[in-house]
């Protein structure tokens, strides 16, 4: 389990990540999505415990990623975006030294490594100086160096930047066969198709605020609603799920007078029913009002319709029978 709450980073002063909360569970493939620039690198570093946080926490399986970080990172298997390697180690004498630094018995570091090595697709290339890989195949030794150890997480920030369209095919796929190991699996891109392809629920990022985790199925077709109401938190978000319509709801801000709620239906027209739902529970409704999708949510509606018309491409209305 991941449980994030109140994480904020600046970089000379600019705001990077504000006020980062969520909590999952593991087993599951998690996008992160978001433009060049959103932060996403920032966050996997943070979870990865390869950048202090500057406020908020972290905790990781329980472990607390300040007051016990070799056994939070133990849990965490990453891969950064910008890898650097000795160029004249091999594939397997990094491996074995990661193997050693990670705490993997001597006994069992051979078969490990071997096992890590022919997974991944590199153990003919075991032996071949690093600096001889091409950037495909170094793309892979980096997840390989982020399974050792057999961690239960792994993040992977940007796999597949700067491969061709067959190299990323062939690491996604190896991606996904991680992910059905049992793994749970986070992934930031700022590549729409390679959210949509491998994630099961999608967060998004934009002006360092994270969604909650959405399904996928869930963001591309449901609608965003704002919603301003007066009483109970426990009370109204009961209410809410008893109308059956509301697919998700996040609290947004809390004070004496007023919860603020942003909500995700099912589809349009619903804001009047949904109001009196809520008028009838007993609760004071003073806004209830749809949003338009932030421009993150935009790309990967405009990349599922672009990957829906490929897969379906449509066919000659007129044949030659000639």
């Amino acid at each position: 389990m991941i449980e994030i709450s109140n994480l904020s980073y600046a970089y000379k002063g600019c705001p990077v990540l504000d006020r980062v909360s969520f909590k999952v569970n593991n087993g599951r493939r998690y996008g992160i999505y978001g433009g060049s620039g959103s932060g996403k690198s920032t966050l996997l570093a943070l979870i990865s415990g390869g950048l202090p946080p500057q406020s908020g926490s972290i905790r990781i399986n329980g472990f607390d990623m300040r007051q016990e970080p070799v056994s939070a990172r133990r849990c965490i298997g990453y891969l950064p975006q910008a890898i650097g390697f000795y160029k004249a180690m091999t594939p397997y004498e990094l491996l074995d030294f990661i193997a050693s630094a990670r705490g993997v018995q001597d006994s069992r570091r051979f078969l490990h490594v071997h096992e890590t090595l022919e997974f991944t697709g590199m153990n003919e290339l075991r032996n071949r100086p690093i600096s001889r890989l091409s950037n495909a195949e170094r793309r892979r030794l980096g997840v390989a160096q982020a399974l050792i150890g057999n961690p239960e997480i792994l993040l992977l920030d940007s796999p597949t930047e700067g491969l061709s369209t067959t190299e990323a095919r062939e690491l996604r796929g190896l991606i996904r066969e991680i992910a059905g190991s049992g793994k749970t699996v986070f992934l930031a891109s700022s590549v729409p198709s390679e959210i949509l392809e491998l994630c099961e629920d999608i967060f998004l990022l934009e002006d360092g605020r994270l969604s909650a985790p959405t399904p996928a199925a869930e963001l591309l077709q449901g609608v965003n609603l704002l919603l301003r109401v007066q009483g109970d938190r426990t009370g109204v978000q009961q209410a809410l799920a008893a109308t059956g319509d509301i697919l998700s709801c996040r609290p947004v801000a809390e004070n004496q007078d007023e919860l603020v709620f942003r909500l995700r239906a099912g589809h349009t027209g619903l804001c009047d029913a949904i109001a009196q739902a809520l008028r009838e529970a007993g609760f004071a409704v003073s806004e209830i009002s749809e949003e338009e999708p932030g421009e993150a949510e935009r790309a990967l509606r405009r990349s599922a319709a672009g990957m829906a018309r490929s897969a379906f491409p449509a066919c000659n209305r007129k044949e030659d029978t000639e």
